[in-house]
């Protein structure tokens, strides 16, 4: 079990897919370091990423974009975490649209950068480690990206809070379902539980999207 698999916004995202989603055929698309497959009971499975091992190699990110996927033909993407990792995002979001089925749906997550935690960050001058950092690195262990032949590669370069989430999303065409709820940590501690926590002070940002 990978140290992602144990944290709590994992098992929170795995709760979501089991008890709010009805399909059990899933495409997760960047889900190389961490997949969800061994904790959701599906019939079919398979694993999109540029890194790892996947079970389908590409390229997600750029105008170049083009998921291996008949129109219309598939009932759920899981998209977590990837999105603040690409450059040019709605390319992807575009080819998600064209594949998912007419009751498909797209559940979408990413570091919410105006949560409670990072909101105190913020005002005392100190920039979030989950911030968009490019190819600066990690510092004190801390930070985005993975170390390639001496260089940064794969880090966060786009933040996100709820509003943008939603029309970066929805510029494409598809249509926001809901938010779902999440904690509110700080420093590993929650100070808000997850019934509780308003939407746009959660760690993360969680949402389901359908075709309009």
């Amino acid at each position: 079990m990978s140290s992602i698999e144990v944290e709590k916004r994992f098992q929170i995202t795995v709760d979501i897919i089991k008890n709010e989603i009805p399909h059990k055929d899933f495409i997760e698309i960047g889900g190389t370091d961490a997949s969800f497959k061994n904790f959701i009971p599906h019939n079919s499975w398979q694993i999109l990423d540029k890194y790892g091992e996947p079970d389908i190699r590409t390229d997600l990110d750029g105008r170049n974009v083009k998921l291996p996927f008949r129109d219309n033909s598939i009932s759920c993407f899981l998209l977590t975490e990837v999105l603040e990792h690409l450059r040019m995002g709605a390319p992807l979001i575009q080819e998600i649209h064209r594949c998912l089925k007419k009751d498909g749906i797209l559940l979408v997550s990413v570091p919410n950068m105006v949560s409670l935690a990072n909101r105190i960050l913020w005002v005392l001058g100190k920039v979030p480690p989950m911030a968009a950092s490019a190819d600066y690195g990690k510092e004190n262990g801390k930070g985005t990206g993975i170390l390639i032949d001496g260089y940064w590669e794969g880090a966060h370069v786009v933040d996100f809070d709820k509003k943008r989430l939603q029309k970066y999303v929805e510029r494409t065409g598809l249509k926001l379902v809901k938010f779902h709820r999440n904690i509110a940590e700080i420093k590993k501690i929650t100070v808000f539980p997850k019934n509780i926590t308003p939407i746009s002070l959660g760690d993360f940002l969680i949402a389901t999207f359908k075709k309009r």
